[in-house]
């Protein structure tokens, strides 16, 4: 399985020190390093955030777009794989299309890490997103997260 992580170089020592040497144990670790540090301050909701996001959902886009039929991961890069979940992951998701992780416990998903089926309606999901979010790039907010929440809460 794909384990599919979008980064800036402010995030690159996350890359290396955490998420490379635990998730390649169990997982093809497929990086990216968004070379353009468009948040100088690299934070949350600041300037250049969104526009980071918008270019992080861009791809997740084409991951699914590149393995249509298969089960990748997506993943911030400060998480750490503490042990084997790949079969965990796949159970989780079992039938759904996309299983997110939570923001806190029975709170709203998280889109830091997720488990989906590449699909034309994962990539759908994820073009809404990415338009949405080019709507409002650059304004200071909330990235992602936010519009996914807002997505999944409507009919």
């Amino acid at each position: 399985m794909k384990a599919y992580c979008f980064y800036t170089p402010s995030h690159s020592v996350f890359y290396k020190d955490w998420f490379k040497p635990s998730a390649s144990r169990e997982f093809d670790v497929i990086p990216h390093e968004y070379s353009r540090q468009i948040s100088k301050s690299s934070e949350y909701a600041k300037d250049g955030w969104r526009e980071t996001q918008y270019n992080k959902v861009l791809y997740w886009k084409k991951a699914v777009e590149d393995n249509m039929g298969d089960v990748i991961v997506c993943s911030d890069v400060d998480i750490q794989f503490l042990g084997d979940c790949k079969k965990f992951l796949i159970d989780t998701l079992g039938d759904n299309d996309i299983a997110f992780q939570q923001n806190k416990k029975g709170g709203p998903i998280c889109s830091g890490f997720f488990v989906c089926r590449c699909s034309l309606k994962t990539q759908n999901f994820f073009d809404i997103i990415s338009k949405r979010l080019e709507k409002i790039m650059h304004e200071p907010g909330g990235g992602e997260q936010y519009e996914m929440q807002k997505l999944l809460s409507e009919n």
